[in-house]
């Protein structure tokens, strides 16, 4: 069988799987995360300028993922935190210092390339997608005209 017919094999075997979820996603967005509450293709436009989170009886949910959602980027993801430190496999490697020059040189580059993108601004959303419905996609393009990625959180 061809590689393009196993994958699309596979996409229907995951379509199936998430039939069983989509139920318990409705349920999560409409009281928790009431602004990605029609994240069904079938729902997405057939409700404009209807009012999100009418059926929210109670804040506690929500504020407990913001309390996460904040705790996460505030102390995992921070812009002001150092956050992630390069090293290659081969343990023996580091010990060396122009390759430990090269990884720290590499890891100031990630993070100029962080903060001239929108990634510490979009990290809230896709948070709070990530702590309600459990899945977090990030589409990533590259703005070669102004010299920055793009990340978008998607549903």
């Amino acid at each position: 069988m061809s590689r393009g017919k196993d994958l699309l094999k596979w996409l229907k075997q995951l379509e199936e799987v998430k039939l069983d979820y989509e139920d318990l996603f409705a349920d999560i967005t409409k009281f928790v995360n009431p602004r990605r509450e029609l994240i069904r293709d079938s729902q997405r436009f057939d409700k404009k300028g209807q009012r999100k989170g009418r059926n929210v009886y109670d804040g506690t949910p929500n504020a407990a993922l913001g309390i996460w959602r904040d705790g996460m980027q505030g102390f995992m993801v921070s812009e002001s935190l150092r956050w992630f430190k390069s090293e290659m496999n081969n343990h023996a490697l580091n010990s060396i210092d122009e390759v430990r020059v090269f990884l720290q040189e590499y890891d100031e580059a990630m993070y100029a390339a962080f903060r001239r993108s929108n990634f510490y601004s979009i990290l809230p959303e896709w948070f709070g997608d990530a702590g309600s419905i459990g899945t977090a996609p990030l589409f990533i393009v590259e703005d070669i005209g102004k010299g920055k990625t793009v990340h978008t959180p998607i549903h």
